[in-house]
């Protein structure tokens, strides 16, 4: 591979040459980030060094590369993908078969894609590290046949905690609740990562023995924002009570407390009002500005009237955050007004600038 690498690297600047092959990793992480204009540009020789960079001693390197790939078109970088798993009979270098899975399962394709195929048929495969990459890319393209059913049942009971995890996150998008059961009692005996992802996949399917999971996640800011979507999903009364304690407690991050303070909106929590009020007004940005930007991602249109009285007030401090985070509530004549009355006449020029900026459409994608 070393000469192989030397043929490649032939061509190439000085600077990046040294760097693609350094001992220091940093530098290889950045000679990857060198090549991705490159390789969209269409230049081979980019993508057969990246290719070749799945290979790297360092697991980091090989990240970096496989997420350089998956920046070129599909239908230029998945065929020599593909070739190069299929001819990977021997693995020499650790990691190599798991970061071509990892490169596959980035790629922007469908179902109906030879991805899909070449993901499925190493759901079997000996290496954990290949059948984790290899779920986690099914799910991100979405794959629902009876086949990728049948593997997520079984995979529930992999001797990997975390396969089994992503499984059950597979489980709970495919909405297979007859097998909470199984989920609840390998979240019962796991730990770390795997207990976090089976607490988040069993609330979806209605477990609330998970709750506790749930709560640490939140209060260690670890996979936060997911475990309050699966307390909304989740939707029992004890989720309920936990969500209210989580959005008032000063011992969680603010951006989670604005986050859960949104949650109590979309739950219809007859204290949310309130709540919401309290944080608009709070003297810490962080919370102000998480619940204005969460009240107008999750498209919550309830305090909308207190929203547009921030942007209309001429000394309000957070004029600025709602004008830039009302193009999310648009298209909506109330919002789209209110955003060219204030791009036209507040007398403030950063609100003028951010409500033109809102009323772009590039400004409306969350």
């Amino acid at each position: 591979m070393a000469a192989d690498l030397d043929a490649l690297l032939a061509g190439l600047p000085k600077e990046v040459r040294s760097d693609l092959t350094s001992k220091n990793y940093l530098r290889r992480i950045a000679a990857c980030g060198e090549l991705e204009e490159p390789l969209q540009a269409g230049l081979e020789q980019a993508l057969e060094i990246l290719l070749a960079k799945l290979g790297d001693d360092h697991p980091q390197v090989r990240q970096a590369a496989a997420q350089i790939l998956a920046t070129g078109e599909s239908e230029r970088v998945v065929p020599p993908l593909l070739e190069a798993l299929a001819s990977l009979i021997h693995e020499v270098r650790p990691g190599h078969r798991a970061s071509l899975v990892y490169a596959l399962s980035l790629m922007e394709v469908d179902c109906h894609s030879p991805v899909c195929e070449a993901l499925l048929a190493l759901l079997d495969h000996g290496d954990q590290d290949v059948r984790f990459q290899a779920l986690v890319g099914l799910n991100r393209i979405g794959c629902t046949s009876d086949r990728f059913r049948q593997a997520v049942v079984r995979l529930l009971e992999d001797p990997d905690d975390e396969v089994a995890a992503v499984a059950a996150s597979s489980a709970a998008e495919l909405a297979l609740v007859e097998h909470r059961p199984a989920i609840v009692a390998r979240w019962q005996r796991a730990q770390g990562f795997a207990r976090r992802h089976l607490a988040l996949a069993g609330a979806h399917l209605g477990a609330e023995e998970v709750i506790e999971s749930l709560e640490m996640a939140v209060r260690s800011a670890i996979d936060g924002h997911e475990a309050i979507e699966a307390l909304v999903a989740l939707h029992t009364p004890a989720a309920q009570r936990l969500l209210f304690r989580l959005a008032g407690s000063w011992r969680v991050h603010p951006l989670l407390r604005a986050r859960a303070g949104v949650a109590l909106v979309e739950i219809e929590h007859p204290e949310a009002a309130k709540l919401i009020q309290r944080h608009l007004a709070h003297r810490k940005a962080t919370i102000r500005w998480g619940t204005i930007d969460w009240l107008c991602r999750l498209q919550r249109r309830e305090h909308l009237a207190s929203l547009l009285a921030i942007l209309q007030d001429p000394s309000h401090r957070d004029s600025v955050e709602v004008a830039s985070s009302l193009a999310l509530l648009l298209p909506s004549q109330e919002v789209s007004e209110a955003l060219e009355q204030a791009a036209q006449r507040d007398p403030r020029t950063e609100v003028r600038a951010a409500a033109a900026e809102a009323l772009l459409p590039a400004a409306r994608t969350p």
